[in-house]
């Protein structure tokens, strides 16, 4: 069996360790690119590339990625939403409430306080005093005899005395007393309502089903797809 080659293969180029770029054009995940790469390259293994040399092979493919995966990186991004397949409308509506209120009250109170202590004291005493030395007691002295002079003696003395006191005593104490308190409060309340109404109106789940089904896209397939023309299409 005679095997005739026109151009190189890739799964050559893949042993000899060549170089095929595709390093620079743009990518949505730069960590996709090693694996998009691998996946390239696999699928045209035993493929002859289309161009006479390498060199230019490397140079038409890395050209190609440039142009055609500004597209497909948009395809990527899509393909990473979530999306409800049993839903074809989503209604929110959102109710939001703020309260303010300030609050303020002046209390005031008064206190007036007043004593009076009134003390009287009242005190007498009454002394009577009598001293007498009679030299020639010839008779008895009376207190009568005494009192009126009517005695004989050789010396007397006489202290008759009353001493009255009256003491009074008046405390007045008064005090008055005046407070006034203010008072504030300031308050804040936020209410948050949200409605959602969700599902899916004038078609049957089935229905729906069968439609995000035909929305599956393989788009490394489509990239490959799309450098079909840079290989000879024979192997």
């Amino acid at each position: 069996m005679v095997i005739i080659l026109y151009t190189v293969p890739v799964h050559r180029l893949l042993k000899n360790k060549f170089d095929f770029g595709l390093k620079q054009y743009p990518i949505f995940d730069e960590t996709y690119r090693g694996y998009l790469n691998g996946k390239i390259l696999m699928h045209y293994y035993n493929y002859e590339i289309g161009f006479e040399t390498p060199a230019l092979f490397k140079l038409k493919i890395n050209q190609k990625m440039e142009e055609i995966m500004p597209l497909y990186n948009q395809y990527y991004e899509s393909a990473k939403i979530k999306i409800d397949p049993l839903s074809n409308f989503n209604l929110s509506e959102i109710y939001s409430k703020d309260i303010n209120s300030d609050l303020s009250s002046i209390q005031s109170g008064k206190t007036d306080t007043e004593s009076n202590a009134n003390a009287m004291t009242d005190s007498s005493s009454v002394s009577n005093d009598k001293n007498i030395n009679s030299d020639t007691p010839q008779s008895v002295l009376s207190m009568n005899n005494v009192w009126d002079g009517d005695f004989y003696a050789s010396n007397a003395s006489f202290n008759k005395g009353e001493t009255t006191a009256n003491v009074s005593t008046q405390n007045n104490t008064s005090q008055n007393t005046t407070s006034t308190d203010n008072i504030t409060s300031n308050s804040e309340t936020k209410e948050q309502f949200q409605k959602t109404l969700k599902g899916y109106s004038s078609i049957t789940s089935s229905e729906m089903l069968i439609k995000f089904r035909e929305t599956f896209l393989n788009i490394d397939m489509m990239v490959i797809k799309d450098l079909s023309d840079m290989f000879m299409l024979i192997y």
